[in-house]
């Protein structure tokens, strides 16, 4: 999924999403869409999501309505989750190719505009590679999400969000193939790959390596697989002179 910005004062595409708090449809909204609205009993609440048709014409054909609550409320954040996540989810297999989350007039801040742009972004993710009997109604459409008029600060953060999310999507599709595909070398080898450029230095025990370094119980439970062990420490120097962090994990790959 790509994530761009534009101006609040760009032509608008077919398909525009604004983000509304509870009891505060935009007055600009015209009677039809108040009424229909109304009607549909959406008033933003955290979650709501309603869609309103609008006369061909006018540039936009299909505006949709985000509640994010109250402002100030318990759990803002995963209100604005729910909302960057409902807008992709509806309109990901819809046909459209675009949308545009109009941040204008929102109120939020750049923490909270990068908040729904991350939850949009990870929503889309999927993992078709092996699905093969997809129909044309079923598979992803949207590919861009335009952020119109978002609060001033919020591309600068995006970045780091957007290194975040492009790492969430990396382990789910690790995590999401299947033991055949994925095994200690295979996982040595794409995670190389996908690393290659960003200044990280990768570093691969094999079976002697761990022996010599007292790993039984870990060389114990390798027995139970025809694979070859790996372990694949990752090292970032990071700022001169800033204290180490490390994280531990285990992943069981073998068929």
């Amino acid at each position: 999924m790509i994530i761009a910005f534009a101006a609040a004062d760009t032509a608008l595409p077919r398909l525009v999403a604004k983000l509304v708090v509870q009891d505060g449809l935009p007055a600009d909204a015209g009677a039809l869409v108040q009424a229909a609205a109304a009607a549909a009993r959406f008033t933003g609440k955290a979650g709501q999501l309603f869609e309103a048709l609008v006369p061909a014409g006018e540039g936009t054909a299909r505006l949709a309505f985000a509640g994010i609550g109250e402002p100030g409320a318990a759990g803002r954040k995963a209100a604005l989750e729910r909302a960057g996540g409902g807008i992709t989810a509806k309109y990901l297999t819809s046909g459209e190719t675009e949308l545009a989350i109009d941040f204008a007039g929102s109120g939020l801040t750049a923490e909270e505009a990068t908040a729904v742009l991350l939850a949009a972004r990870l929503r889309a993710w999927r993992h078709d590679v092996y699905r093969t009997k997809l129909s044309d109604e079923q598979k992803p459409s949207l590919a861009k999400i335009v952020a119109l008029g978002a609060p001033e600060g919020t591309e600068a953060l995006w970045e780091t969000e957007a290194a975040i999310a492009e790492g969430v999507e990396f382990t789910r599709e690790l995590v999401t193939e299947p033991a055949n595909v994925i095994y200690p070398a295979s996982f040595v080898e794409r995670c190389k790959a996908r690393l290659e450029g960003t200044g990280i230095e990768i570093v691969v025990l094999g079976r002697d390596e761990m022996a010599a370094l007292g790993m039984g119980a870990l060389l114990g439970v390798a027995q139970g697989s025809v694979r070859e062990p790996k372990i694949l420490a990752m090292r970032w120097k990071g700022k001169a002179g800033a204290r180490p962090t490390a994280f531990v994990g285990k992943g069981v790959t073998f068929d």
